[in-house]
């Protein structure tokens, strides 16, 4: 047992049994994969392993030894973990929070002049093997999220771990982001004989990396690859009935809404022209304009650090344009008018909900006020019927793809006139991104919701919207002309 393993471990919420009996190992130097439906148990399976949910019972041994039930034990013993949301400082830069944990496994802040050399050299050689030297000394939790995942990874790595669970590291990321992911990972691996588990949905970058699959169902996992092979699990039924669910097809659907833009901007819901946006003094956006039908679904594509999330909180109010023009339903806002207007409702990637309230009294926050809350359980029994189960249940106790599909509820439960929604595939399995597009589609029919999505994935989302922009380096490069005639 010189490597990871969990035996018959079970943990319950109230009456919910998330993990029923999970049992399975990691060798040491291996690259597994895990996949399951969203709220299958899979990020309890690291709340547990890290101390941060006690389980009800079962044994955790790693290298031989007992897992400690404190999390900074844990990390201390040799395993660390990334997060689906980084959750990094924004408060210190990206080489102070790296720093901070080379310093913190030295056991000691007063390190001799050689160790501060050495300390120096690693973090140097931590920041180019994933690309952030030139970001160094900007603020962590300010970047765009890609590089957040990155400096989170490296944080994790940093921690001297011989095994690192990784929470949805694709989630939000390109083809391209994808391929080189996966080889920083294989290269981890083979210089520096690190482990890796890696809870993700998108198979295609699983199956570049992976030794080996597991899929987890129900609590337990229910398919490895080990004991048959990766094409087996792939083809097997129970990922084609829980994972590839195609339950719903879109009614694809009405008649798609009319894009113009003319006189006035008698048609466009949002426009934003020569918009220019910093954060924490590096250019986000440079000089985009751009206008947003209405009652129509626009994609706004590109990789991560492109500028869509920077755009998206620009347009709600919550970031303000360094300079350029701001317009709704073909008028000059400024960002204060944006972001008291309640009918402009942003859905972050960060998944914004409130943990210590119900499922119903987060979505009864927004839907009772306007008189949509039969409305919103309507859509939750035809659409959802299994968060409607949990209505009565804490959103804490919820998945993180659980979370993103309920702030997305909520905010269609607004009726608002504008929805934007930072890749709201991220971190779903297949099935879930459907609905979730076809969910927002219908809102966007004609005389309905105005919908501005920012996907990674140019795939995901394409089968649905209505127009699309593409983004790349702060700078929209096929944007939709503004005629002020």
């Amino acid at each position: 047992m010189s490597g990871l393993f969990m035996d018959n471990v079970w943990k319950r919420f109230g009456g919910n049994e998330v993990l029923k009996g999970l049992k399975f190992s990691v060798e040491p130097s291996s690259i597994v994969g895990l996949i399951a439906t969203n709220g299958a148990g899979k990020t309890t399976v690291l709340n547990v392993l890290f101390g941060i949910y006690r389980r009800d019972r079962g044994h955790m041994w790693f290298r031989g030894g007992h897992v400690p039930e404190r999390p900074h034990k844990v990390v201390r013993g040799g395993i660390a973990r990334t997060f689906q949301n980084a959750q990094l400082p924004a408060d210190m830069t990206v080489a102070e929070v790296i720093q901070a944990v080379l310093i913190n496994r030295s056991g000691s802040s007063f390190l001799r002049r050689d160790y501060r050399k050495r300390l120096q050299e690693e973090l140097n050689e931590l920041l180019a093997t994933f690309a952030l030297t030139d970001v160094a000394h900007s603020h962590a939790g300010k970047l765009p999220f890609g590089i957040q995942r990155r400096a989170d990874l490296a944080r994790a790595i940093a921690t001297g771990a011989t095994l690192v669970f990784l929470d949805e590291p694709a989630a939000g990321l390109t083809d391209d982001e994808e391929s080189e992911l996966a080889i920083t990972i294989r290269t981890l691996r083979n210089e520096r004989g690190i482990g890796f588990v890696i809870i993700d949905h998108r198979i295609n970058f699983l199956t570049q990396v992976i030794d080996r699959l597991l899929v987890m169902n129900d609590g337990q996992i229910a398919l490895d690859s080990a004991d048959t092979d990766l094409h087996t699990v792939l083809l097997s039924d129970i990922l084609r009935e829980h994972y590839f669910s195609d339950k719903m097809s879109p009614d694809h659907y009405q008649e798609k809404s009319r894009v113009v833009v003319s006189s006035g901007g008698k048609y466009v819901a949002l426009a934003v022209e020569d918009l220019v946006i910093e954060r924490a003094g590096v250019p986000a956006v440079r000089c985009a304009t751009h206008a947003f039908g209405q009652s129509a679904m626009t994609a706004i594509i590109g990789p991560n650090g492109a500028g869509k999330s920077s755009l998206l909180q620009c347009l709600a109010g919550v970031l303000p344009p360094k300079q350029g023009k701001l317009f709704v339903d073909g008028k000059e806002v400024t960002t204060n008018q944006l972001s008291r207007r309640k009918d402009i409702v942003l859905v972050s990637e960060s998944v914004d909900v409130f943990p210590c309230l119900t499922v119903k009294e987060n979505l009864k926050l927004v839907s009772t006020s306007n008189g949509q809350w039969g409305r919103t359980l309507d859509m939750l029994r035809v659409h959802y019927p299994w968060l409607f189960k949990k209505l009565p249940q804490s959103a804490s106790l919820l998945s993180g793809g659980e979370r993103k599909v309920l702030a997305l509820v909520r905010a269609m439960s607004a009726a608002p006139h504008v929805i934007l929604a930072d890749e709201p595939s991220a971190g779903l399995a297949p099935g879930w991104a459907k609905q979730v597009y076809e969910m927002l589609r219908a809102g966007a029919s004609p005389g309905g919701t105005t919908t501005v999505v920012a996907e990674s994935n140019a795939i995901t989302c394409e089968p649905y919207v209505d127009d699309s922009c593409s983004m790349r380096k702060g700078q929209i490069v096929n944007g939709r002309a503004i005629d002020h005639a």
